[in-house]
């Protein structure tokens, strides 16, 4: 996984990042496993990259998970990981 520099984006106050995990033909099934360095829960939100590709009346949003369940540490990270079965279904 590689953030795109064009697709990045941050804002300090809600440390909010953008970046594609499963690039359009990326091969199925695929799984991801995304390393994040926080210490409180937060919420991973799932949206198509590009919605040209999309027939008018698709939405972009495919949903939320709410990571939790870390430790109190400040240190270190937690790991995610992100599965797309052959059906292109998240999970």
């Amino acid at each position: 996984w590689a953030k795109d520099p064009d697709a990045m984006a941050t804002d300090s106050a809600s440390s909010t990042a953008t970046s594609v995990v499963f690039p359009k033909y990326n091969p199925l099934p695929s799984a991801k496993l995304l390393t994040f360095k926080k210490h409180e829960p937060f919420d991973v939100h799932t949206i198509y990259a590009d919605p040209a590709l999309l027939a008018p009346e698709v939405d972009t949003y495919i949903g939320k998970a709410n990571i939790s369940g870390m430790t109190d540490s400040k240190e270190g990270s937690i790991k995610v990981k992100v599965k797309l079965n052959i059906h292109g279904i998240v999970t």
